[in-house]
């Protein structure tokens, strides 16, 4: 039972943080307001305690992973683009 229901915020969940990063491009001094931005609206809206963790395996992939309630619920790439001088976030399935 609790399990089902921690499925189905990590999937509600995993929807908004798609909608508001998913394939967005970033200037590189925005990024972190984003990121930010995207767990301050999670946590709000579901009253769960929200975070972005960068290890260090993650560093070195340019990747960030979303946790909210201490759940892993989704993880982002984020590659610079030189031609366009921004950066841009696309889920890592």
């Amino acid at each position: 039972m609790i399990g089902e229901v921690i499925d189905e915020a990590s999937v509600n969940i995993s929807g908004i943080v798609r909608k508001k990063l998913d394939n967005k491009k970033v200037l590189f001094n925005n990024i972190q307001k984003l990121l930010d931005g995207i767990a301050n609206f999670v946590s709000d809206d579901s009253g769960l305690k929200t975070e972005w963790i960068l290890d260090q395996q993650s560093f070195q992939k340019n990747e960030t992973t979303f946790y909210a309630a201490g759940y892993e619920i989704c993880t982002y790439r984020i590659k610079y683009n030189k031609d366009q001088d921004i950066f841009i976030a696309t889920e890592v399935i």
